[in-house]
């Protein structure tokens, strides 16, 4: 399977696949990696990062932080600070809104490359327990998505703080 996603070939292997970029399937593609793994992740997005990162919370955020500088000024009126009313620019705001969307997915593209994670551009589906269809805009490929294999959980520890250092 090729490193630069513009192409699945029938016949390609990998030791994992994870199917989805989103904020489970990202964080899961660079855990396997990290431990050494060869890995590919499948996402229907050039940019991993899912609904969230590219369509739903953090464009919501971006907008969010300006709609609350608009009530702090507004607010400044008890403190004794009066701005002019605001004027809002939409293409300005569009494109703050969209810078930040692509530093934070620009920011995941380049940990996939950094971690060696192969990222291939496609919706996935299983035809049987080792092999995925891959379904691309202009054409359709099919390739093993792992060697035979059961579904398992990486576990990864994580450091718990002593009850007594715990906030109530």
């Amino acid at each position: 399977m090729p490193g630069d996603g513009d192409q699945a070939d029938s016949g390609a292997r990998a030791e994992l696949v994870v199917i989805g970029g989103g904020p489970g399937g990202y964080p899961a593609a660079f855990d396997a990696a990290d431990r050494g793994m060869d890995v590919t992740l499948v996402n229907d997005e050039a940019i991993p990062g899912g609904v969230c990162l590219h369509r739903g919370c953090i464009p919501s955020k971006a907008l969010l932080h300006v709609a609350a500088l608009l009530g702090e000024a507004h607010e400044a009126t008890q403190w004794g600070i009066t701005f002019a009313q605001p004027k809002v620019e939409l293409d300005k705001l569009r494109s703050f809104k969209e810078s930040v969307v692509k530093k934070l997915t620009g920011g995941v593209g380049e940990l996939c490359k950094a971690r060696g994670v192969k990222l291939v551009q496609a919706r996935a589906r299983f035809l049987d327990s080792t092999t995925l269809e891959l379904k691309k805009p202009a054409r359709r490929k099919s390739w093993p998505s792992a060697k035979p294999s059961s579904p398992r959980v990486l576990r990864r520890s994580f450091r718990r703080s002593s009850p007594s250092k715990t906030r109530g």
